[in-house]
């Protein structure tokens, strides 16, 4: 299954195109192409989207416990960020991406704080700055994706072309009579 052709093809039968249309279709197949591939979801396995990492969770401050953190957004039966002991194995959901709130870390010690909207923040130590940059990399990418495109979650990794687009002072999608206004506005009545 082609994405990408799927979307071509809608945008062709389609004479007005939003973004949220143009989501909304890559989200359908994108879900599609998952049922296909979800079995049980037992493991990260089949699971389309998905990405796996190794850390280890604080509790107390201080004690740590090897676990495994998938971020599998489009899976079937749990959503979201899914936390299992290395140890012990099984999956339990954490939370959905789009009940993160904010996530702050710190280099020095390579620790991550995962804010959700209900319950305790999480804690964990990475194994290093690329896999911490890479964590906060998907989380963010897929919360710009699923909840609000203009919002970082982390402001020690600030996303490039957020960081640009409000260097530049633009925003999202105006309509076509207040464009129209803010042109003429400025442009001394001719636009």
């Amino acid at each position: 299954p082609n994405v990408k052709r799927h979307v071509e093809k809608n945008l062709a039968d389609t004479a007005s195109v939003t973004p949220a249309f143009i989501r909304h279709k890559y989200l359908e197949k994108a879900e599609e192409c998952t049922s296909r591939q979800c079995d049980d979801g037992s493991d990260a396995a089949g699971v389309l989207g998905a990405e796996v990492y190794l850390l280890e969770q604080l509790q107390d401050g201080c004690t740590t416990n090897p676990v495994r953190i998938m971020i599998a957004p489009l899976h079937q039966h749990q959503p979201g960020i899914r936390l299992s002991k290395v140890k012990r194995g099984g999956w339990s959901l954490l939370c959905r991406i789009d009940e993160l709130v904010v996530i702050s870390s710190r280099r020095s010690d390579l620790t991550l704080e995962i804010s959700r909207q209900s319950g305790v923040p999480f804690y964990f130590k990475m194994p290093n700055v690329q896999s911490m940059n890479s964590f906060i990399s998907c989380l963010t990418g897929y919360y710009r994706l699923l909840k609000c495109w203009t919002f970082d979650l982390c402001k020690e990794l600030p996303t490039p072309s957020i960081r640009e687009l409000k260097m530049n002072k633009c925003h999202g999608p105006v309509g076509s009579t207040f464009g129209d206004a803010k042109l003429r506005q400025r442009c001394g009545g001719e636009a």
